[in-house]
């Protein structure tokens, strides 16, 4: 039936399931949530299905099915410039401007709309304030926040949910990765938001990298930890190291408090153990917030740019625990 190769989001796909029986699709959608849990995928399979003209199912064999994405009645804005133009806009409304050619409607998917400039945002609105009934435009974002209001309020917003940890793995079984690797992220995935699916080679290497980096910490001068924390936001990785370093800190507090059996990386138990004792309670709630505080931040745009965040998160870190260790010696 529909939506048989999608992992996860089983609530959505049913609902989905029942407004395409009874045909109830209609106006302007927005998918949000997080980053790679599949609302692109959902977006672009949900088209296909409001485009066939056979029997609506996986294994439908029409000539829109066969074709899809390359048909006439869909449009695709999913390109890999830095913001969405008012080009982008006036092609969806030239799109908008003809009548279905073989389905009954027309659809039009917005893949990070997040990204639309202030004026192709305006000239889109104008497109929603006139687009037509057979028209059906999907919103795409992991960022909604910087969508102006005035299109959100247009939109049926669908959120979708981080995947569980069974549905990323299933996931990631079938992008061949070895699963000899799953059981020491197993526990971390439903917080690890950014894009681990499409990374998770490095997101395995990030724990070990994390994990080497908290031991430097105590002995460690502050522009050596800095120079490696910048050699990794430059290498696209900061976000990987903030999200791990997170739950290292809350699997420290796990074990300081005697409740290691629940800690998410049960295979770094041991080496975890060893460096705790450099690491207290209040520096690593207060360490947890700040890099929490400096992600949520970014991903809300109100600092495009990481590196001085993760920066001060670290410095701050280091500040802190030098203050401590000198306490503890007098």
């Amino acid at each position: 039936m529909y939506f048989n190769k999608i992992k996860g989001h089983e609530d959505l796909l049913s609902l989905f399931r029942n407004n395409i029986e009874h045909s109830r699709f209609e106006g302007v959608y927005l998918f949000s949530g997080p980053k790679a849990v599949g609302k692109f995928t959902v977006a672009r399979q949900l088209a296909r299905y409001l485009l066939c003209t056979g029997v609506i199912d996986d294994s439908c064999r029409c000539e829109t099915c066969r074709l899809f994405p390359h048909v006439p009645d869909y449009l695709e804005i999913n390109d890999e410039q830095s913001s969405i133009r008012v080009a982008d806009t006036e092609e969806i409304d030239n799109f908008l401007s003809l009548v279905p050619f073989r389905s009954s409607r027309r659809v039009i998917l917005i893949d990070d709309a997040d990204r639309l400039n202030i004026t192709a945002a305006n000239n889109l609105l104008k497109i929603l304030e006139d687009s037509r009934k057979d028209a059906i435009i999907i919103m795409v974002s992991s960022q909604p926040e910087r969508i102006i209001p005035t299109i959100k309020s247009r939109c049926y917003e669908v959120e979708f949910q981080s995947l569980s940890s069974d549905d990323t793995i299933e996931i990631l079984k079938g992008m061949g990765h070895n699963s000899s690797r799953f059981s020491n992220i197993k526990k971390s995935l439903p917080y690890l938001k950014e894009g681990v699916l499409q990374n998770f080679s490095r997101y395995v290497e990030s724990q070990k990298m994390v994990l080497n980096f908290l031991k430097k910490f105590p002995k460690a001068g502050e522009d050596e930890l800095l120079g490696e924390v910048a050699e990794l936001e430059a290498q696209g990785d900061g976000v990987f190291f903030l999200e791990t370093f997170i739950l290292y800190m809350n699997d420290m507090l796990k074990i300081r408090n005697d409740s290691p059996d629940v800690v998410f990386n049960v295979k770094d138990l041991d080496k975890l153990e060893e460096i705790t004792e450099f690491w207290s309670d209040e520096l690593c709630i207060t360490a947890a917030d700040r890099a929490g505080k400096a992600l949520k931040d970014y991903r809300c745009g109100l600092n495009l740019r990481l590196k001085p965040r993760l920066a001060s998160v670290i410095s701050w870190t280091y500040i802190f625990m030098q203050k401590e260790l000198k306490k503890n010696k007098k």
